[in-house]
């Protein structure tokens, strides 16, 4: 109630300081993340008739602070095209006066792009539907000239610009609505999945020289190389006394032999 009340005595105190200005144009920068989350920037382009117009809105400025409901009641188009002012998580509200751009920067909780297809390769995202809701009218779309709206995409997307018409300019991860005007828009993106990276001999070494586990694999190798030069030492030995005792048996098996036939 006292929000509301607030308000009201904002209304009828703005009633008697009325002052000209224009809203010339509009730009909204979106950027989404890996996860379909993102930060919105909204810029107002502000035109004065004087210099009066201009110090009365900066005092105006001042009064509003950071409240957007307030500034909602002020004029109805300072408010955030994408999300209502209470569900948002406000990152930056100002105004320029060398420019005369009002810039609101925000993020909120709902994602503004959601997974619409997964295999083992690639997630193919799609914009959320009713996201450019305030730009539908009946069955159109519509985005005039005084108005942008860029929208980038991860470093990784690749846009699916065949789903897109030609009055949408795009690079490989982003685009731009302007003067469109079209029945729908089906904004996809395909995000590559990783990879496992093969690893190279060579780095397999740098490694062990990084962790020292090299000199420690080689001193291994030095103490099994001695074992087993001395297990083969021990294996020849026993091998040429089993050849020597069985020779001896032999020829003597053999003279009883000859001992017999005389």
């Amino acid at each position: 109630m006292k929000k509301l009340a607030l308000i009201l005595l904002f209304s009828i105190m703005l009633a008697g300081t009325a002052f000209a200005y224009n809203l010339s144009k509009q730009e909204f920068e979106i950027k989404v993340d890996d996860k379909g989350f993102g930060v919105i920037t909204e810029k107002y382009y502000f035109t004065f008739l004087g210099s009066e117009d201009l110090n009365a809105f900066m005092q105006a400025v001042k009064k509003n602070g950071q409240d957007l409901l307030v500034w909602q009641v002020f004029d109805e188009r300072i408010n955030p095209y994408f999300e209502t002012p209470e569900i948002i998580s406000l990152i930056g509200f100002s105004f320029d006066p060398k420019t005369n751009v009002l810039e609101l920067k925000y993020s909120t909780d709902n994602q503004i792009a959601q997974k619409a297809v997964e295999d083992p390769r690639s997630t193919t995202w799609r914009l959320k539907p009713g996201f450019l809701q305030k730009f539908e009218q009946g069955t159109l779309i519509i985005v005039p000239k005084s108005i942008k709206i860029s929208i980038e995409f991860p470093q990784a997307a690749e846009l699916k610009t065949e789903l897109l018409p030609p009055t949408v300019q795009t690079t490989k991860n982003s685009l731009l609505l302007n003067n469109v005007r079209v029945n729908s828009l089906n904004i996809q993106y395909v995000i590559p999945k990783p990879i496992a990276q093969t690893i190279s001999l060579s780095e397999i070494i740098d490694w062990l020289k990084n962790t020292g586990l090299i000199y420690v694999i080689l001193a291994a190798l030095i103490v099994l190389g001695v074992v087993a030069v001395i297990k083969r030492k021990s294996i020849s030995e026993r091998i040429e006394n089993y050849l020597v005792e069985h020779s001896e048996i032999s020829s003597r098996e053999e003279e009883e032999e000859i001992e017999i036939e005389e």
